[in-house]
């Protein structure tokens, strides 16, 4: 199978996928910093609250975007992009 014909049929799937776990993280960021004067937490206890968080994100992701992914998968190139 061709992997150039399988990256243009996946591109958008991945963009997205990308690009909401970087919005994602740049939300974890801003909050983090509003209110880490309020709450004390040590550095073990802060890389466990952020790799939950990137989880977390990463598994939301996947969900809204597996059934484009189911989509492109079984649906002949001949029936993408048409109306």
């Amino acid at each position: 199978m061709n992997l150039k014909l399988l990256y243009k049929r996946y591109k958008v799937a991945l963009i997205l996928l990308i690009g909401y776990v970087l919005i994602a993280l740049l939300v974890r960021i801003i909050l983090s910093t509003l209110v880490a004067d309020k709450i004390q937490l040590s550095l073990i206890k802060a890389i466990k609250i952020w790799g939950n968080g990137f989880l977390f994100d990463l598994a939301v992701a996947l969900a809204f975007i597996a059934i484009y992914i189911l989509f492109i998968t079984f649906f002949p190139t001949k029936w993408i992009g048409k109306k």
